[in-house]
């Protein structure tokens, strides 16, 4: 994540390189810039924490939010583990489909997890790579391969 495109300030933006709607933004004592970005995820919010230095992105956190604001996955993230949507996109995958079967089995209902695994894989993917796959499949048009 480059700072191309960032503003320091509490205003939304998106930043281009992960997708995020920078939510805020502010440079620590240590000179790490702090993102805390957000992407929808059909009613839910993802929140990720990030925090970015010369030449490396470390995350800090990634919560979920249900439709009306409420916390109801909180994820931190030890020190030194560097940020790439693949692993906020697997940590979400995981505490879902945790969340989902202690739910159901708590009220007695069946879960199939296989199936939940599937479906919250591929609309997980879409939310951080929709435009990844716009874009390369306007690459492969362009170059004649479709």
């Amino acid at each position: 994540m480059d700072n191309q495109g960032l503003i320091i300030s509490d205003e939304l933006r998106r930043d281009s390189n992960t997708g995020l709607t920078l939510a805020n933004t502010y440079e620590s004592e240590s000179g790490f810039m702090h993102h805390f970005g957000l992407r929808k995820f059909g009613e839910l919010t993802i929140a990720e924490m990030v925090a970015q230095g010369t030449g490396v992105t470390y995350l800090s956190g990634v919560q979920v939010h249900d439709k009306e604001g409420k916390l109801i996955i909180d994820h931190p993230v030890n020190n030194g583990v560097k940020y790439s949507r693949e692993k906020v996109r697997r940590i979400v995958l995981s505490e879902l489909l945790g969340m989902l079967k202690e739910a159901t089995i708590n009220n007695g209902a069946e879960y199939n997890e296989t199936k939940a695994r599937n479906i919250i894989d591929e609309r997980l993917k879409e939310a951080y790579y929709e435009e990844s796959y716009k874009a390369v499949l306007e690459w492969a048009e362009a170059i004649g391969i479709i």
